[in-house]
């Protein structure tokens, strides 16, 4: 009974309690029903006038909330030549809400960004400028309106944007590079008034380069008129065939570096890591050093490792453009019975090595010079051995080679370590005393 007239004192309460619940619901559905329809509107016109973005661009749903939270599905952006530029199974953005309120919608209105497992193709000219976002339109000048310019003192489109870009795929194109990256994670934060922050982390990823994994962490300087970038780097697992300076090399490298200077033309240094390094006829380990790039250069210096039992050292260059490379060895206290994969051959020997090609098709060259000191060949005691080599493919041609005896020098034209085995030429001995020389073998 009490709990009747309860309900029946405050029937006229509840009833005004529940429209108002109703009311409240029906004006948020309906306010979140317009604010989807002007976010359709608004990108629809913002597809059809392209001021920034040319080619086609279309989405399959579009919602929006009172909080500035839009939902689109099925974005496909294609450019007028038919080349896809992004696709996009879902994205969430953040846009100021009045702006969607008034129509207003400009580069500054979105704040945020989230996708997934989206694909993403960026086309840069030789100063790294977006080729499809247009900087100075013909059309656009033509209607009296500024070029339009993204970042830099003179900037005219400015944002400021989070973006968060989870497993996804980017493609990147320059006129002299090209790249693709899988399965990336980025995340970056661009005031194109400041500057950009970015952490990204992707792998695997060829063109240009092939690698297992990239790390790229660090700022882009928008403030001055060309973009300057401050960043580090790190790539495991590199593929030195992907660099197309010549080297038929697919060991894997791991590089961790710094990357400064203007985002047209970055200067990259840091240190090299290469657990094996298999050359024909060469087997290094346990190689480090330092490598320095600018402007399609690389510069290697400071190289250390191992090989034959013996040490390395050495340096060397690489032109990208023109895919050629050089470099210069020395070695130290290698086991010839390593290198000649005769047991029989005891001593240590000096290497002097040196790499080229020099692109064009032209075959690669191998060669040098080498010194060891006292040893034995089987029973026979040596002073020294000493010569010069040439590689062509797998095999090693030894020339002018001298062996110093006790009793006078064994010299050969030629002997060959080819598949891995020694393979000797004639070889002659000289007398200490009459210098006449005779064949013994």
């Amino acid at each position: 009974m009490e709990g009747k007239r309860w309900l029946g004192r405050h029937r006229r309460g509840l009833a005004r309690g529940l429209a108002a619940f109703l009311a409240a619901a029906v004006l948020f559905y309906g306010l979140c029903w317009y604010l989807s329809f002007r976010a359709a509107e608004i990108f629809n016109r913002a597809a059809e006038e392209r001021d920034l973005f040319p080619g086609t661009v279309t989405a399959e749903r579009i919602s929006a909330d009172f909080l500035g939270r839009v939902e689109a599905e099925g974005i496909r952006w294609t450019a007028d030549d038919g080349t896809l530029l992004a696709d996009i199974p879902q994205v969430r953005f953040r846009v100021k809400p009045w702006d969607v309120v008034t129509g207003h919608i400009g580069t500054m209105s979105v704040t945020e960004i989230a996708m997934e497992k989206a694909y993403v193709h960026l086309f840069f000219d030789e100063t790294m400028r977006p080729l499809y976002i247009k900087p100075d339109g013909d059309a656009w000048r033509a209607a009296g309106h500024a070029p339009i310019r993204l970042t830099g003192a003179d900037g005219n489109r400015l944002f400021d944007c989070r973006v968060d870009f989870r497993d996804g795929t980017i493609e990147a194109e320059s006129p002299d590079r090209h790249f693709r990256m899988e399965h990336v994670d980025l995340r970056f934060h661009a005031d194109t008034d400041r500057e950009l922050r970015l952490g990204l982390l992707a792998g695997p990823f060829g063109g240009t380069v092939a690698a297992d994994q990239l790390a790229l962490h660090g700022t882009v300087d928008f403030r001055e008129q060309e973009p300057a970038c401050d960043m580090a780097l790190s790539i495991k697992g590199c593929r030195p065939s992907s660099l197309g300076a010549g080297l038929d090399i697919d060991d894997p490298v791991s590089l961790g570096a710094r990357v400064t200077g203007p985002l047209s033309r970055p200067v990259i240094e840091g240190t090299l890591d290469i657990p094996k390094l298999r050359i024909p006829a060469l087997r290094f380990t346990g190689m480090t050093g330092d490598f320095h790039y600018e402007d399609g250069q690389i510069g290697i210096t400071g190289v250390k490792g191992e090989v034959f039992g013996g040490t390395v050292e050495g340096s060397g260059h690489f032109d990208l453009d023109r895919r050629s490379y050089e470099a210069d060895i020395r070695g130290h206290a290698l086991q010839g019975s390593i290198a000649a994969r005769d047991l029989g051959l005891r001593c240590e020997v000096e290497l002097d090595l040196h790499l080229r090609d020099q692109g064009g098709g032209a075959e690669p060259e191998a060669y040098g010079s080498f010194v060891s000191g006292a040893g034995k060949y089987h029973l026979i005691p040596f002073e020294k051995i000493a010569g010069t080599f040439g590689r062509e493919g797998s095999t090693i041609t030894f020339r002018d080679v001298v062996i110093s005896l006790a009793m006078g020098d064994v010299t050969t034209d030629a002997f060959e370590i080819r598949r891995g085995r020694l393979h000797l030429g004639p070889i002659y001995l000289q007398d200490a005393v009459s210098g006449q020389s005779e064949r013994v073998y």
